[in-house]
């Protein structure tokens, strides 16, 4: 049914939607004015600039691997209209 694979594909974009949020948290962080001590450091930008999309790609990778191993009978791409 066309309109269960529509559901699922929005079910999968609010849930990486939720793993950029997570990422958009930490980055807020950083934008506050608030000493922390990490300002002072030369690369901390680029240290958690890096670690946050090596941890935002592997909960996406993680996801659909998850998804794929348990749930194989209806495939985000399969989408059959007839």
């Amino acid at each position: 049914n066309f309109r269960n694979h529509l559901a699922l594909i929005t079910v999968h974009i609010n849930i990486i939607t939720l793993f950029f949020a997570i990422g958009s948290f930490v980055v807020g962080a950083f934008g506050m004015n608030l000493n922390n001590g990490m300002e002072d450091i030369k690369y901390a930008m680029y240290t958690v600039f890096g670690i946050l999309n090596a941890l935002i790609l592997m909960l996406i990778t993680g996801y659909f691997l998850f998804y794929n191993k348990f749930y194989k009978s209806s495939h985000i791409l399969n989408l059959d209209i007839t």
